[in-house]
């Protein structure tokens, strides 16, 4: 396969190239400790920039007898940056250095990062092959451009395309976060709709009041719009207050769980907008 590289690296539907294997590897925790078995990931030197750099502590491996550890891993067993640790891989055992400490969902972060010269003669050890990950540019449907190299090179390489760990978080996400929003939005409109019936019934004698004063029922109807739409507003901005600045730090724990350090929240300029999408119709019946 990194026979191929080069070329598949200036076609324009590929952003960058990088090589990768998953293995097994046995690491003994303590000295007379059973030795235990996690994934390992292994990278071919030189790094690709194009990679971000999750270390949280240290830095990532840069020779071969260097490893990065797991966030979920370093915690369990009391890892550190500048420790040696003893693997067993490919059937030989050997003392890696820690320059590392990084997040990841991979294996909910008990996973070891480890580096090599040469990806293809590393994999051959083990009756393998090496992997190469094409990253596709936006708007390239990796299915079809998979399918096409398949055809191309007449089945001599395997061409998978595979999704994310974003990709799968988001397949496993979508339909329980729909499905809140949908009922947070039929709640919302239920709520809403009721509390403008209370408003009226409870304000009958002012209507009529304001009818022998000369007003129409539309005007009236948006006085009671605009009351309702600023209960919506407020009841918008302390939401969005509370879910920028309250919840990620309640789920911290939770993302721990998946080897992660925090939540990755980040501010949605569509979910702002949505949140305040009654804003030009509350103006509009204030006028």
């Amino acid at each position: 396969m990194s026979g191929i590289l080069p070329e598949l690296q200036n076609d324009p539907r590929v952003a960058f190239t990088y090589g990768v294997n998953k293995i097994t590897a046995q690491y003994q925790p303590a000295p007379g400790a059973a030795w235990q078995s996690t994934p390992a990931e292994v990278y071919e030197l030189p790094w690709n920039d194009e990679i971000e750099d999750r270390s949280l502590y240290g830095r990532r491996p840069q020779q071969e007898n260097e490893v990065g550890i797991g966030l979920t891993l370093a915690r369990e067993y009391g890892l550190e940056v500048g420790e040696n640790i003893e693997l067993a891989i490919n059937g030989k055992r050997a003392e890696y250095e820690i320059t590392g400490i990084f997040q990841t969902l991979s294996n909910y972060g008990n996973i070891i990062r480890m580096v090599t010269n040469d990806l293809d003669q590393f994999a051959g050890a083990n009756g393998s092959y090496g992997d190469y990950m094409l990253v596709l540019s936006n708007g390239t449907d990796k299915w079809e451009y998979a399918k096409e190299l398949s055809e191309k090179y007449g089945g001599k390489f395997s061409f998978i395309a595979s999704k994310s760990n974003g990709e799968n978080i988001t397949g496993v996400l979508r339909p329980a976060v729909g499905t809140v929003l949908t009922l947070l939005l039929l709640v919302t409109i239920l709520t809403t709709v009721n509390l403008t019936f209370i408003l009226v019934r409870r304000e009958q004698r002012l209507i009529g009041l304001l009818k022998a004063m000369g007003m129409t029922s539309w005007q009236i109807l948006k006085i009671h719009s605009w009351r309702n739409c600023l209960s919506a507003l407020a009841g918008n901005s302390l939401g969005l207050m509370f879910g920028v600045f309250v919840i990620p730090d309640l789920l911290t724990p939770y993302a721990r769980l998946l080897g992660i350090t925090e939540f990755p929240f980040a501010n949605s300029l569509a979910g702002t907008i949505v949140s305040f999408v009654l804003l030009p119709f509350c103006a509009e019946q204030n006028q």
